[in-house]
């Protein structure tokens, strides 16, 4: 039985709606009154529950984003990531309850949805995010010299009273791994926190990063983050501490970094370079960002985008470098698509991996 889940909740929205740009306090309370639907003890002790959370939850995918509020088109389809670490218990117990009612129902904010499909096959996934491991494979990862994290929703790291880091430095990183890994794994797979804080400070450095700044609008106060690429080198090995911040990368996935991971904040994965990003990768990032602001500053203005000058210079500057997103082993067996009925078919007892027909009944296979 796998331990850690990376679940997409497909969502069909049933009204048109506008909604709050930041999302991710929504998805909270959309997650926890799913819960609650079948088990309102349980949503109230994750939601008073201290310390980090076995769970997290991204914002709302897949839907536009133009001005401060969102517009939601009716009957258009989104989807929410949420990860579990609880061993399992959670996903059966929510796995199950899908299937055993006709229509699920979920508000986000004043939207009304209806879930469609819970998605833990990454083949299923086109963005790649879904997924299923346990805490040994995930320790067993071959150690990395060169790892790079992509950070797809606003991060940063809360340092008390009010201030924050708002740059991914390699302690930060491994320590809210760490935090979540030393908390949710098994006894025997806990790994000494001094004793990696120490190899992090003089054998880790940054290789290369590409981040920008964004800022979430909570209902309260305005919340910056940074999003964006970031690549680590790991200088020297020690008595196996490069596997060791291998297997707490590859966790991302499943733990999120930073601060508010459980409403939409820090969500992260692992890439695995083959090699490091070169000068001429860089140097045409350095030139497509420019570009990027330019653009962005034209649009404010009401003016015609400006054209990417030298087109076939950053063609030849593509980069040397083959990133592809962490998997964690092979879990096929334990992978699947789980289809949702709707309201109209015929609801039976489901096999390992379903789907649903262009009319809405269930496919077996």
């Amino acid at each position: 039985m796998s331990d850690l889940y990376s679940i997409v909740f497909e969502l069909r929205i049933r009204y048109a709606a506008t909604i709050s740009g930041t999302t991710g306090p929504l998805a909270h309370a959309l997650f926890l009154n799913l819960i609650k639907q079948f088990d309102p003890a349980l949503s109230a002790s994750l939601h008073n529950m201290p310390g980090p959370k076995p769970f997290t939850i991204s914002p709302l995918l897949g839907v536009e984003q133009l001005a401060e509020n969102l517009t939601l088109p009716g009957e258009q389809t989104c989807s929410l990531r949420i990860t579990l670490l609880d061993g399992g218990d959670l996903w059966h117990r929510l796995s199950t309850y899908a299937l055993q009612t006709e229509v699920v129902q979920v508000h986000l904010g004043q939207a009304a949805l209806r879930l469609t499909r819970l998605i833990t096959s990454t083949s299923a996934d086109p963005t790649g995010w879904a997924d299923v491991t346990d805490w040994l494979t995930l320790a067993g990862l071959p150690a990395q010299r060169v790892i790079t994290m992509q950070f797809a929703s606003p991060t940063t790291f809360n340092l008390g009273d009010r201030a924050f880091e708002l740059f991914p430095k390699p302690s930060f990183i491994w320590e809210s791994l760490l935090r979540v890994w030393n908390t949710y794994a098994p006894q025997h797979l806990k790994m000494d926190k001094q004793r990696l804080r120490t190899f992090l400070s003089g054998h880790v450095s940054v290789l290369d990063c590409d981040i920008a700044t964004m800022m979430w609008r909570f209902p309260r106060y305005v919340q910056k983050g940074f999003v964006g690429t970031c690549t680590y080198q790991i200088q020297e090995e020690e008595d196996g501490i490069a596997a060791s911040l291998t297997t707490l990368a590859a966790f991302a996935r499943y733990a999120g970094i930073g601060y508010k991971t459980t409403m939409g904040m820090g969500q992260a994965r692992a890439l695995l370079l083959e090699q490091p990003p070169t000068h001429a990768a860089r140097y045409k990032r350095s030139l497509m960002r420019d570009w990027e602001a330019q653009a962005q500053f034209a649009s404010l203005l009401g003016r015609r985008q400006p054209a990417i000058e030298n087109a076939s210079y950053l063609k030849r500057c593509e980069p040397e470098r083959k990133g592809r997103p962490f998997r964690s082993g092979s879990h096929e067996d334990e992978q699947q698509q789980l289809a949702l009925p709707d309201p109209h078919s015929a609801f039976r007892r489901l096999p390992n991996v379903v789907s649903l027909d262009s009319r809405g009944h269930i496919i077996y296979s």
